[in-house]
C-alpha cells in the first residue's frame, strides 16, 4: 500500500529512476505476498479443503484483476464524465490494499507456530535482509558501471549500423541490464551463503538435487515466456497502436476477457482429465502460441473489419459508463480467443 501511494505521488517524467524503483518494489512485494499466501493456505487448511482454498484464491485474484485492470481503465477514460487521473487511481488502489491488510491482520486465523520456529524466523529475516542489501548493492554497481561497459562492447557494432539512435540506445540498455543481472545474482547468492539463509539455500539445493531439475525449470520458464511478453504488451498495443479507447479496452480485455479466462480454465481442467497431463500440456502450448496470432491479424487488418456492438451507458456506483461505448468486433474476437486459450 505504501509503495502504491508513493508511486501515485511520483511523476515518471520528472523522476523516471525513482518511479521505476517503486514499480519494482510493488512487483517484488506483490510476488512475495503471493508466495506467503500460498504457504499460509497450505499450513492453515487440512488436505481435503486445499482444493477449495486454491479455487477461492484464484477467484479473489481474478476479481482483483478486474478492479485493477478493467475498472481502472474505465475510470481514466476521458470520454466518461468525471474521469480520474492515474495518481488518483493508484491512491484508490493503495487504500484498497491498506483495507485488505487491516482485515487480514485482524480477522484471519492464526497458524500455530511450533516450538523453536521463532529463532528460525528471525534468522531467515536476517538472511532476507542480507539478500536485499546485496541486490541493492548490485543495482548501484550496475547503474554505475554497466552502461559504459555495454557501450564499449556494442560500440564497434553500432558504429557501422544503420539503426536509429533511439534503437541503438535500447540495445545498449538491454546489454547493460543483462550485465547488471549477471552481477547481482552472484552477489545475492554470496550474501545468502554468508548470512546462512537456510530456507532459501536448502530449498534450492533440494530442488536441484532432483533428476531433470534444470530441464524442468527451463520448461516452466519457456512455456509461459512468449505469452507473458505478449500479455505485458497487450494493453499498450491496444491503447496506443490500435487507438482503442480506455473504456473499450477495460470492458473487453479486462472484464469480459477475465470471465472468459475463468471459463477457459474450467474447460482446460476438464480436458486435462481426459487427455492426461503431458498431452494436455502439449495441446495447451500449441493453442497458447496460436492465440497470439490474433494480435498479428488485428495489427494487419485494423479496426472495423468485423461487426461490433455498442454497450449502453450504466452506473453501478463503483464504475460507470457515462455514454454508450462501441466495442470493435475484431477486438472481441481476438480477446475471446486469447483468454479461452
Amino acid at each position: 500500500a505504501a509503495a502504491l501511494w508513493a508511486l501515485a505521488a511520483t511523476s515518471p517524467s520528472a523522476s523516471i529512476r525513482l518511479f521505476a524503483l517503486l514499480a519494482v518494489a510493488v512487483a517484488f512485494v506483490s510476488a512475495s505476498q503471493d508466495v506467503v499466501i500460498d504457504a499460509y493456505r497450505t499450513d492453515l487448511l487440512p488436505q481435503r479443503e486445499r482444493g477449495l482454498g486454491a479455487s477461492l484464491n484464484v477467484m479473489g485474484y481474478r476479481l482483483a484483476m478486474i478492479v485493477s485492470g478493467g475498472l481502472a481503465l474505465i475510470w481514466t477514460d476521458p470520454a466518461q464524465h468525471g474521469a480520474w487521473s492515474w495518481p488518483e487511481v493508484y491512491r484508490a488502489m493503495a487504500m484498497l490494499m491498506a483495507g485488505a491488510a487491516l482485515l487480514s491482520a485482524t480477522m484471519l486465523p492464526r497458524v500455530p507456530m511450533p516450538a523453536g520456529r521463532a529463532s528460525v524466523a528471525r534468522h531467515d529475516l536476517f538472511g532476507f535482509a542480507a539478500v536485499l542489501a546485496a541486490v541493492a548493492l548490485g543495482y548501484l554497481l550496475s547503474d554505475r558501471f554497466a552502461p559504459p561497459v555495454s557501450l564499449a562492447l556494442l560500440g564497434p557494432w553500432l558504429e557501422g549500423s544503420t539503426l536509429e539512435p533511439r534503437l541503438q540506445q535500447r540495445w545498449i540498455d538491454l546489454v547493460a541490464l543483462l550485465l547488471g543481472i549477471g552481477l547481482t545474482l552472484p552477489l545475492a547468492a554470496w550474501a545468502a551463503r554468508r548470512a546462512r539463509f537456510e530456507t532459501l539455500l536448502s530449498g534450492l539445493a533440494s530442488y536441484f538435487s532432483q533428476t531433470g531439475a534444470a530441464g524442468f525449470l527451463l520448461l516452466i520458464v519457456l512455456y509461459k515466456l512468449g505469452d507473458a511478453f505478449a500479455g505485458s504488451l497487450m494493453t499498450p498495443f491496444l491503447l496506443k497502436s490500435m487507438a482503442y479507447s480506455p473504456a473499450e479496452v477495460g470492458v473487453v480485455n479486462k472484464v469480459i476477457g477475465l470471465w472468459l479466462t475463468i471459463f477457459g480454465a474450467l474447460l482446460g481442467g476438464a480436458l486435462m482429465l481426459r487427455l492426461r497431463l503431458w498431452r494436455a500440456l502439449l495441446l495447451f502450448g500449441v493453442l497458447q502460441a496460436a492465440s497470439n496470432l490474433g494480435f498479428w491479424w488485428l495489427a494487419v487488418y485494423g479496426k472495423g473489419v468485423l461487426p461490433g456492438l455498442t454497450l449502453p451507458a450504466f452506473d453501478w456506483g463503483f464504475v460507470a459508463l457515462a455514454q454508450a461505448t462501441p466495442v470493435d468486433g475484431g477486438l472481441l474476437m481476438v480477446i475471446a480467443v486469447e483468454n479461452l486459450s
